[in-house]
C-alpha cells in the first residue's frame, strides 16, 4: 500500500492506494477505517471489485478540521459480496485485529495556530533549547489570580530540525523562595502530538491549565517553562545554559 496526504484547497485528505493480487478470481468488498486510540472509527471508505489479477484499489480519507491531532490506526478488512469476512492469516508482519489488519499508522498534524496581533506568537524566539526546539511565544488568559484559581496557558513551539526523542513539557508557578504553587507536566498536546512527530518549521500550539495552590501567599508568582526527558527527568538546557525559561510574572491577590 501507499499512503500520502492530498493537498487540496481547504482539505485534509489522506490518499490510500491498496495493491491487491487475488490468488483466485475475487468478488469482494474492501473496508478501510481510520480508528482513534480507543479503536473507534473516525473515517470509513469502502470499495467493491471483481478481480482475476493484480489491481490498484484507491481510497480517499477526508479528515475533518475538528479531528484532534495525534496518532490513528489504519485498518483494512475484506469480505465477500454477502458480507462474510475473509479472515487474514497472521504472518507476524502486521497486527491482526479480528477480521482486520492494522496496516499502519496515520498521524494527523494540528492546524496552524492563528497569527497576528494578540496571537501570542513573538517575532523573536522567547527561548531556544539545545535540541533545536524554539519557544516562539505564549498566551495567558490573565496575569492576576486568586487563591484556588485556574490559569490557562498556551505555548507555541517550533522545531528547527527533526527531534529525535520524546520530551515532556513542564510548567510551574513558583514564589520568590522557589516553592511551587501550581504545576502541569505532560508531553505536548497532552501526549497526542509528541516531539518526534514535529516537522521542521511547524508551529505547535500546546495548552495547559494550572490550578493555583489555595495556600499560595499573596504577591508575585513566576511562571517557569521547560522540557525534560521523562525516563531520566533530565532537563533540556537552553542555549544560555538555563534549565528553564521564566516567561511571565503573575500577581497573587489577597
Amino acid at each position: 500500500f501507499d499512503l500520502a496526504p492530498y493537498d487540496g484547497p481547504g482539505c485534509r485528505v489522506a490518499s490510500l492506494d491498496l495493491y491487491w493480487e487475488p490468488v483466485t478470481p475475487a468478488d469482494v468488498t474492501v473496508l478501510v477505517q481510520v480508528v482513534d486510540k480507543f479503536g473507534q472509527p473516525v473515517v470509513t471508505s469502502r470499495s467493491q471489485f471483481e478481480a482475476a489479477g493484480p489491481l490498484i484499489d484507491m481510497h480517499f480519507l477526508p479528515l475533518i478540521e475538528t479531528l484532534p491531532a495525534g496518532q490513528y490506526g489504519l485498518l483494512v478488512s475484506v469480505a465477500d459480496r454477502g458480507g462474510e469476512p475473509s479472515l487474514p492469516e497472521n504472518t507476524g508482519e502486521r497486527l491482526v485485529l479480528g477480521s482486520a489488519v492494522l496496516v499502519g499508522d496515520l498521524w494527523v498534524r494540528p492546524s496552524p495556530p492563528p497569527s497576528g496581533a494578540g496571537s501570542g506568537l513573538s517575532p523573536e524566539p522567547v527561548a531556544t533549547f539545545e535540541n533545536d526546539i524554539v519557544l516562539r511565544g505564549f498566551r495567558l488568559d490573565k496575569t492576576r489570580v486568586e487563591s484556588g484559581d485556574w490559569l490557562r496557558l498556551t505555548l507555541y513551539w517550533q522545531a528547527v530540525s527533526p527531534v529525535s526523542e520524546d520530551l515532556t513539557v513542564f510548567t510551574q508557578l513558583l514564589d520568590g523562595d522557589g516553592r511551587v504553587h501550581g504545576q502541569q507536566d505532560n508531553p505536548p498536546r497532552s501526549g497526542s502530538y509528541p516531539t518526534i512527530m514535529w516537522q521542521p518549521g511547524e508551529i505547535v500550539s500546546d495548552d495547559y491549565l494550572l490550578k493555583i495552590d489555595p495556600a499560595a501567599p499573596p504577591g508575585r508568582l513566576y511562571l517557569h517553562v521547560g522540557l525534560y526527558r521523562p525516563d531520566s527527568l533530565t532537563r533540556i538546557l537552553t542555549t544560555t545554559g538555563s534549565d528553564h525559561v521564566e516567561i511571565a510574572e503573575i500577581t497573587m491577590t489577597e
